[in-house]
């Protein structure tokens, strides 16, 4: 998500309709839906695409009713978990 810097929420709870979503979307361009905030902190749909899978995706845009959707492509290779803090033994 180059470029994106969620902010905190500016309400504790997601809207319903909005959570209902991201465990509903279906989509064979999507590989993963979540949760995430937007620079301003409004609740917004994140979205992992697909490689090669072009967006915004005017079918997911229409699904989201009006809620911000922040994309991301699926990377080549899953993230390597390390240590949190190494130096503590971690």
């Amino acid at each position: 998500m180059a470029g994106h810097d969620p902010a905190p929420p500016a309400t504790p709870e997601p809207p319903q309709q909005l959570a209902d979503l991201v465990r509903s979307l279906r989509h064979p361009g999507v590989a993963a839906t979540g949760l995430t905030t937007t620079n301003d902190g409004e609740w917004a749909l994140y979205v992992r695409t697909r490689r090669g899978v072009e967006h915004p995706m005017a079918d997911v845009e229409a699904a989201a009713a009006g809620f911000p959707v922040i994309y991301e492509t699926e990377q080549d290779h899953r993230p390597v978990a390390r240590p949190a803090y190494p130096d503590l033994g971690e």
